[in-house]
């Protein structure tokens, strides 16, 4: 399984910062953009996040069960998805917890 606790997350998802980690070399050891997004199902699908963009590529993050209601899937586009998880991977380093991409719908152990 991969993981990414060594890792910038600049590096992990290829944003337009180049900053490099010694953990990482010139020839890039860690997941780039395209292994991450790799670890998600894609379809076409409303980004919950960029509505007004449309039907576009998204991946499942999550279903919210409303109290009323029916269930509700949240989809998000590759942006949003390479977002989120730069996020998690910031929190995941903070807490000193070692980080697995591919799962932004759930909660941080």
């Amino acid at each position: 399984m991969n993981t990414l606790s060594h890792l910038h997350p600049v590096e992990q998802v290829g944003h337009q910062r180049n900053t490099h980690h010694p953990h990482q070399n010139a020839a890039g050891d860690g997941m780039h953009r395209q292994q991450i997004l790799d670890l998600y199902e894609w379809a076409a699908g409303i980004c919950f996040r960029h509505p007004d963009q449309g039907e576009i590529a998204t991946a499942h993050v999550k279903t919210v069960h409303p109290r009323a209601g029916h269930d509700e899937e949240l989809r998000a586009c590759k942006a949003c998805i390479l977002q989120m998880e730069q996020e998690r991977w910031a929190a995941a380093s903070s807490d000193g917890i070692e980080y697995t991409p591919g799962r932004v719908g759930e909660a941080l152990p």
